[in-house]
């Protein structure tokens, strides 16, 4: 399927859709949802509307077209919780108007079509997955309104596609982009065709993929047709250019990097960076960062922004362990935090009693939302606990956090006093 979407205004009403949702089209009422098509494209909706998307899945048959000014975006911040899921085989449509689509998935079947299409909007925390098409395609007469940042495409035939097929120039604009291609020619492709010229800006892009090339730049022969890419804190391996007029830096050039990022499975739709990834503060910062990346965690948490839509831990704030005593009771309880990112919790505690031999016990495993607060907690034998009881000590707690759901971990070590008592 296609979103059509063109950056939003302030809202005037909220439109509630849900994947059963049935409620009366003219207002979509949060007690009341409608359908997706009602709440997006119904003749009431108006210029500065928004309209929320309740988690689920959504099976459209028919093209979803954004055509007012409003803004849409799934209930839940990031990629995950809303999918729209369509075999519908369209061309691509260029509205003029404008629109911000935000925090969902995108899944296209069939071989034809685009799963999004964006003319004069901003398109921001999705992924869009086209095992058979191209994911994301985008281009604009008016510069800079065309516009992917922190987001995915995923596509077979090419993850993003910048197309100028009119006389006259067109704009297209991503940041904080993985794109990705399973046996497609290019992951990314800038083209010109009947006199039409393509101007495509990427920055912090990761390119992954691509039979013939990364990245592609075609203009067609005989006529004004030109692709010029401008590219920079990008991610590529490899570059095309085929045709008469194109332009497109080489890999490694200015501030881009001459390697591939280090992902945990591409090919199984996980995008997420792996520790060795050269893409992690290898970015810049600017006006189409965004604050958040694919799935809603904050943009930048190392010295600098990452490249792709990913954002990695930063691995020295994973974890923290608060307070500095603890009660002596049978259970012992410790308060910690998990930092940058969600985390998964799992450790030691050394328990010593003054006087007595130290022994090792294991801590529950815990987990904890970003920036919020868990307890790891150790039941201690009878007798252990009763010499803590009875003469006091202290308990070295090591602990280590995980960063979920991807592959960083922070140790962490810290002594606890425990009165007698």
């Amino acid at each position: 399927m296609v979103l059509l979407v063109l950056p939003g205004v302030a809202s005037a009403a909220v439109r509630y859709a849900a994947p059963a949702g049935t409620g009366p089209a003219g207002s979509c009422p949060q007690a009341n949802p409608c359908s997706i098509e009602d709440a997006v494209e119904h003749a009431s909706v108006a210029a500065g509307d928004e309209v929320v998307l309740g988690n689920g899945d959504y099976n459209l048959t028919e093209t979803l077209t954004v055509g007012k000014n409003i803004t849409v975006h799934g209930v839940t911040p990031g990629y995950t919780g809303s999918r729209i899921i369509s075999e519908a085989e369209p061309s691509i449509f260029m509205i003029p108007t404008q629109a911000v689509v935000s925090d969902l998935t995108l899944i296209k079947s069939g071989d034809k079509g685009q799963g999004l299409g964006i003319a004069n909007g901003l398109a921001e925390r999705v992924q869009v997955i086209a095992p058979q098409s191209i994911a994301c395609e985008l281009s604009s007469a008016d510069a800079g309104n065309a516009v992917i940042r922190n987001s995915i495409c995923s596509g077979g035939v090419y993850g993003v596609l910048a197309p100028a097929t009119v006389v006259g120039i067109e704009f297209a604009v991503l940041d904080g982009v993985t794109a990705h291609t399973d046996g497609g020619e290019y992951s990314i492709l800038a083209l010109g065709e009947n006199d039409g010229q393509i101007n495509l800006t990427a920055t912090n892009t990761v390119a992954l993929g691509g039979t013939i090339a990364s990245i592609g730049a075609s203009a067609e022969a005989g006529n004004s047709a030109r692709a010029d890419v401008s590219i920079s804190s990008s991610a590529y391996v490899t570059t095309m250019e085929t045709g008469a007029i194109t332009t497109l830096p080489a890999p490694g050039s200015g501030s881009n990097i001459a390697a591939a990022a280090v992902l945990a499975n591409p090919a199984g739709r996980d995008f997420h960076q792996l520790p060795a990834s050269p893409t992690i503060d290898a970015g810049v910062s600017g006006p189409n960062s965004g604050a958040l990346d694919w799935e809603a965690a904050n943009r930048v948490q190392g010295p600098a922004i990452d490249i792709g839509a990913d954002e990695a831990p930063d691995a020295s704030k994973i974890l923290a362990l608060l307070g500095k005593k603890v009660k002596a009771k049978r259970t012992l309880r410790f308060e910690a935090r998990c930092l940058s990112t969600a985390c998964g919790i799992s450790g030691k505690a050394v328990v010593k009693p003054r006087g007595s031999k130290k022994k090792t016990r294991k801590l529950t495993p815990a987990s904890a939302g970003q920036g919020e607060k868990t307890k790891l907690k150790t039941k201690l034998p009878k007798k252990l606990a009763r010499q803590l009881k009875r003469k006091g000590g202290k308990v070295k707690v090591r602990a280590t956090g995980f960063a979920n759901p991807v592959s960083f971990e922070q140790k962490v070590r810290k002594v606890y006093k425990v009165k007698k008592g």
